[in-house]
């Protein structure tokens, strides 16, 4: 069994969705078993930041579809 761990997946400041894998990093994903990566925001296209410490991290809910799809 071949598994693919990514971690810390977080495509800033990207208002659209757009593939940021190569053709390679693609390839390796068809060819593991299983796919794991680390989202490392919510998928949400909420304007208002929370107030909190740290960054105010979103990532645009499309990318959901396009982790799927590659």
């Amino acid at each position: 069994m071949n598994i693919l761990f990514a971690g810390d997946f977080c495509p800033e400041r990207e208002s659209l969705p757009r593939n940021p894998f190569s053709e390679d990093v693609v390839s390796q994903f068809h060819k593991s078993d299983y796919v794991i990566i680390n989202l490392e925001a919510p998928l949400t296209e909420r304007g208002k930041p929370t107030l909190k410490t740290g960054p105010n991290l979103r990532i645009h809910p499309g990318y959901a579809k396009l982790l799927k799809e590659s």
